[in-house]
């Protein structure tokens, strides 16, 4: 996945948030109120599957920690429990990705 856009300050609603690219499949991924991004992440990187670059949170109008993604394809948003689970079933259930 190509990282596309990185809020570390958390400042909006959405609190701490990255976007990223799914090089292969076409898909984007928001994914918001996130407690830690890893430092060394950039705009622009290019990561692979399995490694984590984020911790779910409380960041920005949250109501308790929880991870708020959003995902879509061709400008149609998709159900990410549908969509994302089956590849990130135990990140998803350990609280990270």
């Amino acid at each position: 996945a190509r990282i596309t856009e990185i809020d570390r300050d958390g400042g909006g609603a959405e609190g701490r948030s990255l976007r990223f690219y799914g090089i292969e499949s076409g898909w984007w991924y928001w994914c918001m109120h996130l407690s830690v991004i890893v430092p060394t992440l950039k705009v622009g990187s290019v990561w692979p599957a399995g490694v984590g670059v984020a911790e779910s949170g409380n960041t920005g109008n949250s109501t308790g920690p929880h991870l708020h993604i959003e995902c879509s394809q061709h400008a149609a948003h998709r159900d990410p429990r549908v969509n994302l689970y089956p590849f990130f079933r135990e990140a998803f259930e350990a609280g990270r990705f």
